[in-house]
C-alpha cells in the first residue's frame, strides 16, 4: 500500500506517536487529531498571528531572531520577549 505522507489522516494514523514533527504549511494542523509542531518559516508578526489562529501544539523559530526580523536592531533576547509578549505570554 502506497502511504501518502501530505494526508493528514497518515499523521493520525500513527497511535503510537505522542507526535508528529511537520516541516511545511499549516492546513495540516486542521487534519490530524496529534499534536503538530510547526518548523520554519515564522518570520514576523503575521505568520505569528496565524500561529494564534490555527494554535498547533509547538512551532519553532529560528534565524528570524538572529536575523532580526521581529525587533529590527534588537538582540536575540529582545526578539524573544517581542514574540512572547506578541502571544501573551
Amino acid at each position: 500500500m502506497k502511504v501518502d505522507r501530505a494526508d493528514p489522516r497518515w499523521a493520525a494514523s500513527l497511535s503510537t506517536a505522542a507526535g508528529v514533527l511537520v516541516l511545511g504549511w499549516f492546513a495540516f494542523v486542521k487534519g490530524v487529531r496529534v499534536p503538530v509542531v510547526l518548523a520554519g518559516s515564522i518570520d514576523g508578526f503575521p505568520r505569528l498571528e496565524v500561529m494564534k489562529r490555527i494554535r498547533p501544539w509547538a512551532f519553532t523559530i529560528g534565524s528570524a531572531f538572529f536575523d532580526q526580523k521581529f525587533v529590527p536592531g534588537a538582540g536575540f533576547r529582545e526578539q524573544m520577549a517581542s514574540v512572547l509578549d506578541y502571544l501573551g505570554r
